[in-house]
């Protein structure tokens, strides 16, 4: 009759002395493993949420968006630097063997160095009203004619007012300006007409001495406002005190001689 084996005897032949190695070297294969793919990630010091808002961020430059706007949300999320994290990724990105990685490299060097130097904003300029300085005008100059015919230019010298020195115009001139004009009776329309057809100073003050608002060219429509006494000029002293519009839809309102505006002249 057969015996039962023991429960030592099962024992030893079931825990060979043989196994106890190849368990070891796999656990240490595996630990190696994962020390190859954690290690670098800590190594950085950077942590996972930072690097998915770095690599978002360059994207989003990728695809056209202002550098400015990106860092300033790299900073409101807690990245005091963006320029220097931007630039550590990629350049950890260009050494690694993952393909994904470098083409990010390439994308994330490109934004740093634009971090570094954000290129300032576009300021557009101004094309409805062109601005110069004021001159003299006593300063002699050539006519100029209008580019348009409407266009209201700022601070423009023009040939309209003569200074309260200056010899005293002919009359056939303030009344070719002012034999079509109707008598004013209160506020309404009109448009400038200066009898030599060069431009007209609107003015601060119904004087030469007030500050120049804008040069206004014949033909352009005001409105009027009031009339009243001001410096004599040629034995006028009646000016208009009025409001113009100008191309790009806003208005000035000052005052000018009235031998240079037709009453209801539209």
């Amino acid at each position: 009759m057969a015996r039962r084996p023991t429960r030592a005897r099962i024992r030893n032949e079931t825990d060979s002395p043989g196994r106890e190695p190849i368990i070891m070297f796999g656990l240490l294969g595996v630990g190696v493993v994962a020390a190859m793919v954690l290690f670098p990630r800590f190594s950085s010091g950077i942590d996972t949420r930072v690097e998915n808002y770095v690599l978002y961020a360059g994207q989003l430059h990728a695809q056209g968006e202002s550098p400015l706007v990106l860092r300033d949300r790299l900073m409101s999320v807690g990245i005091a630097q963006p320029a220097t994290t931007v630039l550590d990724m990629a350049q950890r990105y260009a050494g690694s063997r993952d393909q994904k990685q470098k083409h990010n490299a390439e994308m994330l060097d490109a934004f740093g160095k634009v971090l570094l130097n954000p290129a300032p904003p576009v300021v557009p300029t101004p094309t409805s009203v062109a601005i110069s300085s004021v001159v003299s005008e006593s300063t002699a100059l050539p006519a100029e004619s209008p580019a348009t015919p409407t266009a209201v230019v700022l601070n423009q010298p023009e040939r309209g007012v003569p200074t309260p020195t200056a010899a005293p115009r002919p009359s056939s001139t303030s009344s070719s300006a002012g034999s079509a004009s109707a008598p004013f009776t209160g506020p309404g329309p009109g448009i400038v007409k200066p009898g030599d057809n060069g431009s007209v100073r609107l003015r601060t003050d119904a004087s030469t001495s007030g500050k120049s608002l804008a040069s206004i060219p014949p033909g352009t429509p005001v409105d009027l406002l009031e009339s009243i006494q001001g410096q004599s000029i040629d034995n006028e002293s009646r000016w208009f005190k009025l409001r113009v519009r100008t191309s790009d839809g806003q208005y000035l309102t000052g005052y000018m001689l009235s031998k240079y505006i037709v009453v209801g002249g539209r």
